[in-house]
């Protein structure tokens, strides 16, 4: 497993579950996320250029916000409710612009 699979920028990982190759789900001792290859990054990048995640590392795509971007980048990796609970957020105007809104990452 890659360096930056256990150790994240959420700590070290207590889980790794790989979802797909490129593409992992990590859990910590206090949070989590999706972890991509620099493969998956590049083609997330294509779909959602202006998405960034909330910590600013590509690699790391929280579970509590980002999440949605991995699973609307990769549909075919996940589950027909996770693709359109994912769908159904991004078409909220929290997604619309394809970037999360500054006031729900503390900005103002």
């Amino acid at each position: 497993m890659e360096d930056y699979i256990k150790h994240t920028i959420w700590g070290e990982a207590e889980t790794a579950l790989p979802v797909a190759q490129g593409i992992h789900l990590v859990t910590t001792a206090t949070h989590g996320g999706y972890v991509l290859s620099h493969h998956r990054i590049k083609v997330l990048k294509q779909l959602f250029p202006l998405a960034t995640p909330y910590k600013g590392d590509e690699r790391y795509w929280e579970e509590a916000c980002d999440w949605v971007y991995v699973v609307m980048a990769f549909p075919q990796c996940f589950n027909d409710d996770q693709v359109q609970l994912a769908t159904k957020q991004y078409q909220n105007s929290f997604y619309a612009d394809g970037r999360l809104n500054k006031s729900t990452k503390g900005e103002k």
